[in-house]
């Protein structure tokens, strides 16, 4: 009986030695994913900071370029406006010299 009995210890000992052992090795995986995930959790938060960061400074960059692209239309606009009002005036100018020479040719051609 004596025997019977060590060897039911050693028998059952054994299995839940190695069912310990598995639990144990289970439970450390877990643990370990656990660190992992709060990891990636972390690193994704910091890329996203990242993101956003460099989204504004584009949004920036382009509000900046904007105003610029305005300003320079703005002033080339004011620049041809000048430049149609001077080649108007020469027009008129031409118009009425133009005129005056056909007055001109008229008169020699009456005498």
């Amino acid at each position: 009986m004596e025997t019977e009995l060590i060897k039911l210890f050693t028998d059952t000992g054994a299995t839940i030695g190695a069912l310990l052992a598995c639990f144990w090795y289970i439970r450390w995986k877990d643990i370990q994913n656990a660190e992992e995930k709060k990891l990636a959790a972390a690193e994704r938060e910091s890329m996203k900071k990242e993101a956003l960061e460099e989204r504004r400074m584009w949004v920036q960059k382009d509000t900046e370029s904007d105003k610029q692209i305005l300003e320079l239309q703005r002033s080339t606009y004011t620049s041809l406006m000048e430049i149609m009002q001077s080649n108007t005036s020469a027009l008129k100018d031409l118009h009425g010299a133009l005129i005056e020479l056909r007055a001109s040719i008229l008169e020699d051609r009456k005498r």
